[in-house]
């Protein structure tokens, strides 16, 4: 008897783990704005930044794009740093509404890879950007893209030491 009431126990003590799980990973949380999802709305309208894709007078327009995705334009040029655009990061579902479809962007540039996890490039979003003329990877991690491996430059990204 007592160990069929520990087996019941063990049963329900995992079943809200996965609950929770699932609770936290995103799997259930409705897709938000922006504002919504990042907590900006809950903030008092006297104490938030300006919000501006303007960095410096005559610098780069930088976009977030949610995650680690970033858009930067400077000029004629237009970067797309850790891709990813995807409904899901990993294995959490996004609950930032995509802010534009990758198909919108236009031309980009290149695509800079931080580092070589799934939700920095995601290969959905890479696929999508028909007009990318090069992806920029950190050394090692152009074994993730045979089918477009004439458009790597592949780079060693040094640290820097000060």
């Amino acid at each position: 008897m007592k160990k069929r009431k520990f087996v019941n126990l063990m049963i329900i003590l995992l079943l809200l783990v996965g609950a929770l799980a699932v609770y936290l990973l995103g799997w259930v949380s409705p897709i938000q704005a922006w504002e919504q999802a990042t907590g900006w709305d809950r903030i008092d309208a006297e104490q938030r930044a300006e919000v501006s894709s303007q960095t410096l007078p005559g610098g780069p327009e930088v976009y977030w794009l949610g995650h680690s995705a970033m858009l930067l334009k400077w000029g004629e040029v237009t970067l797309f740093l850790d891709p990813n655009t995807n409904e899901r990061i990993t294995v959490s579902r996004r609950i930032l509404e995509p802010p534009v479809a990758v198909s919108e962007l236009g031309t980009i540039d290149a695509a800079l890879i931080s580092h070589a996890h799934f939700d920095h490039m995601d290969m959905p979003t890479l696929q999508g950007l028909s007009d990318l003329r090069e992806i920029v990877v950190p050394a090692g991690s152009e074994v993730f893209f045979d089918e477009r491996r004439d458009e790597i430059v592949a780079v060693v990204i040094a640290v820097m030491d000060t």
